[in-house]
């Protein structure tokens, strides 16, 4: 598991590692962090493994909804935060993630094309932000904030990071 250093303003950069398959890497100072494999067409589903052996998922990831999108979370791994019920997300990407520890946290696109998303607590800090490439095949993940737990912040981020991503295919396949 990455360790992540809470004094230093941590970039982890993320890319497609295959050109005509739905999985992505996620890379810190070069090191494999996660990668992310979507399986099922119509049915979307997907799946997070953490480091390089890429055996176990740790967390899963299911959408149901065209229009009323909703994103059920199902962590594998004892370590990460709970979901009870399914996330409701925009049109646009934006939603509100309710941990049951709690927590709030808002997570929306800041500009038009949405290549730039921020994550934001309760006290509207930004916890992360992305810059997604303008061709699609990767982007930036800047971690803003280190006063969240390890287990938390990776949640987060892998819970993010799908949205992202599943928000991108979605314009992919529209246009």
């Amino acid at each position: 598991m990455m360790t992540f250093d809470p004094a230093v303003k941590e970039v982890m950069t993320w890319r497609r590692s295959r050109f005509f398959r739905s999985e992505y890497e996620l890379q810190v100072k070069q090191q494999l962090v996660a990668f992310f494999r979507r399986t099922g067409f119509f049915n979307w589903q997907a799946e997070i493994y953490e480091g390089e052996e890429r055996n176990v998922p740790v967390l899963e990831y299911r959408r149901s909804g065209v229009f009323h999108q909703k994103v059920s979370v199902k962590p594998l791994d004892y370590r990460f935060s709970q979901v009870s019920k399914p996330i409701p997300v925009s049109l646009r990407g934006e939603l509100w993630l309710e941990l049951d520890n709690g927590r709030t946290y808002h997570f929306r696109p800041t500009n038009f094309w949405q290549t730039r998303w921020a994550l934001t607590d309760e006290r509207e800090q930004e916890c992360l932000t992305f810059q997604r490439s303008s061709w699609g095949f990767g982007g930036k993940i800047t971690i803003n904030n280190a006063e969240l737990s390890q287990d938390e912040l990776l949640f987060l981020i892998y819970t993010t990071w799908c949205i992202v991503i599943m928000k991108m295919e979605d314009q992919a396949a529209a246009s």
